[in-house]
């Protein structure tokens, strides 16, 4: 019987292997190849994920607003495949030969039931019924919306109050806050009264709830009651 060779080896072959989170330094692949091999790929996030959509929707052909960026990643999540995907879903939604896409057609994608769940959640939010804010959070993730992308919105408020909250301690305008907030002038008020009425300190400290809660989901944390406590402390304040 012939003996087979094994397969010649090419010198420009390279073997590539892509982990979907960071490694722990206990794994066994930081032990198994050099440490220079080893080679992090940080994931768009915040202001840098809401860029780098908008510059990716460019290269496709397509102007996507900066408040429609915003808006799609904190209905849709994180998922940079997903996002994509809903961009053209979204452009689609302004007719064949649209190549703009703005709010109204974000809208048009994720639809208004949807909407109304997330507007009814920040609404419960502000008025501190955490109650009701608990069971429509149940609602989002039992109708499949991704964790994180709630997470991203529950961040967004946060950061709003944290946002008005600087603009008061550094002596702001409050219709300069407005402004600075991006939001309709109801909800911009309802912002504004809720960082005048709290605490000095706490719109700081719900950011960085958010940002821990953020990690923890990254680390495999249960999403369901992570995301529970969370609603509860922004209902608290």
């Amino acid at each position: 019987m012939k003996r087979l060779s094994p397969p010649a080896v090419r010198p420009e072959a390279a073997l590539l292997l892509l982990a979907g989170q960071s490694l722990a330094p206990s794994h066994w692949l930081t032990h198994a190849v050099p440490a220079a091999w080893i080679v992090p790929v940080p994931v768009p996030a915040g202001r840098q994920l809401t860029a780098w959509l908008r510059a990716r929707a460019r290269a496709d052909g397509c102007d996507l607003d900066e408040d429609a960026a915003e808006l799609l990643i904190e209905l849709a999540g994180q998922d940079l495949s997903l996002l994509r995907g809903e961009v053209e879903k979204a452009r689609l939604a302004g007719g064949p030969d649209n190549r703009r896409v703005r709010v109204a057609e974000v809208r048009a994608v994720v639809g208004e039931h949807r909407l109304r769940h997330i507007f009814d959640l920040t609404r419960a939010m502000a008025a501190g019924d955490t109650a009701s804010a608990l069971s429509l959070l149940d609602r989002l993730l039992n109708g499949g919306e991704d964790p994180l992308g709630v997470l991203a919105m529950l961040g967004r408020e946060a950061r709003a109050l944290w946002q008005a909250a600087e603009g008061f301690q550094r002596g702001r305008r409050e219709d300069e806050i407005v402004r600075m907030l991006r939001r309709p002038p109801a909800a911009a008020a309802a912002v504004i009264g809720r960082a005048r009425a709290m605490a000095p300190g706490a719109p700081g400290r719900l950011l960085e709830r958010c940002w821990e809660v953020e990690r923890r989901l990254k680390l495999s944390a249960p999403a369901r009651p992570e995301l529970s406590l969370l609603v509860a402390d922004l209902c608290s304040g």
